[in-house]
């Protein structure tokens, strides 16, 4: 017995085309040990029904025929070690039911409980309703939900070095401030202060909706950092808040700053501050220079300002992809060089 954390997502076997599966996360309450005896549990177990699954709501209390497992070690040399990092988040097990039968609805939730699943929910439902033939795709790059995804689209990722694109990350977190700040400041109306507090509320809300991991926390402290710094007028130091955001995670999560990801996610972002403070240190200061380059014509100034946008972005994904490069080829066994590239233009489509 136990309660549901979040909603059935449905998804394909690998094995079985046909034979449709879903997952669940169950916080255990108690295991039956005899036909009349139940011993107390704890712990969250994923819950996989295989077959057509009627709804169920976060926070329906449910009793549940299956087998329990623990989570398969490592079966090959340098396999990555999933039990070490499934016990990080506290799912201790696996729980397999071979028919949705198996799933016996003990109590409804209440609906003013579980506010965050509900809403992630309805952006789930509002996903495949607008975007019918890649909702799945749709909701890995929003919700950070890979579960939905083809083994074979994951892989042609992973290969080509932009599997960060479906792992809600500090990129998809940069692209929606820059996109609540652009509107807020666009109007006039708007006061500078209430478009930095609406974008923080609005990042806030997205990561606490994409589940608050390890890189979208990161970036999220970042950003109100930066926003405090607007509002007092005070000089932001970025490694700091890196630092910051580091010592954040270490104590409220302090076994995410072990996992790849978040590795990852910290350098990359210490990466691109270097790229960046070596970029503004090469602007010419003589102010003489600066206009005659705007006395040139509006197209010449305007491909100038392309070829130097490309020209930091491609540099700052070749810096990225380079000093990654040590942990995703011993983690992931990936060595993708037409990762610079790539990145450098796919967060266009991302962004639109």
């Amino acid at each position: 017995r136990g309660e549901l954390l979040e909603e059935p997502i449905r998804f394909q076997a690998e094995t079985d085309r046909n034979q449709a599966r879903n997952q669940l996360q169950l916080r255990l309450t108690g295991i039956r040990i005899s036909p009349h005896r139940w011993q107390l549990a704890q712990g969250v177990r994923t819950l996989t029904v295989i077959g057509e699954l009627p709804h169920y709501r976060a926070g329906d209390e449910v009793e549940v025929w299956g087998h329990l497992t623990e989570p398969n070690s490592p079966r090959n040399p340098g396999e990555r070690d999933r039990v070490w990092s499934l016990r990080a988040k506290h799912r201790l097990g696996r729980l397999v039911s071979p028919h949705p039968d198996c799933v016996k609805l003990l109590a409804s939730a209440d609906d003013w409980r579980h506010p965050i699943q509900r809403l992630r929910s309805w952006c789930r439902t509002v996903l495949q309703r607008y975007i019918t033939n890649h909702s799945d795709l749709a909701e890995a790059l929003f919700l950070g939900n890979r579960l939905q995804l083809s083994p074979q689209l994951v892989e042609t990722f992973e290969q080509t070095g932009t599997a960060h694109f479906l792992a809600v990350s500090g990129l998809h977190v940069g692209i929606l401030a820059a996109l609540v700040i652009f509107l807020a400041r666009g109007s006039p109306r708007i006061p500078f202060r209430l478009a930095i507090l609406a974008t923080v509320s609005m990042i806030v809300i997205y990561a606490v909706l994409t589940g608050g991991r390890a890189p979208i926390f990161r970036a999220t402290t970042l950003i109100v950092l930066a926003s405090v710094s607007q509002l007092t007028r005070r000089r932001l130091s970025p490694f700091n808040s890196l630092a910051t955001a580091g010592l954040a995670i270490l104590i409220g999560r302090p076994s995410e700053l072990f996992q790849t990801g978040t590795q990852l996610s910290f350098l990359a972002v210490a990466t691109l501050i270097h790229v960046g403070h070596l970029f503004s240190q090469e602007e010419d200061p003589d102010p003489i220079t600066r206009l005659i380059c705007k006395s040139r014509p509006r197209w010449i100034q305007s491909l100038r300002g392309v070829l130097r946008s490309f020209q930091i972005i491609f540099t700052a994904s070749l810096a990225v992809w380079l000093t990654t490069l040590p942990i995703t080829t011993r983690s992931f066994h990936l060595l993708p060089p037409a990762a610079p590239v790539l990145n450098s233009f796919l967060w266009i489509p991302l962004s639109i």
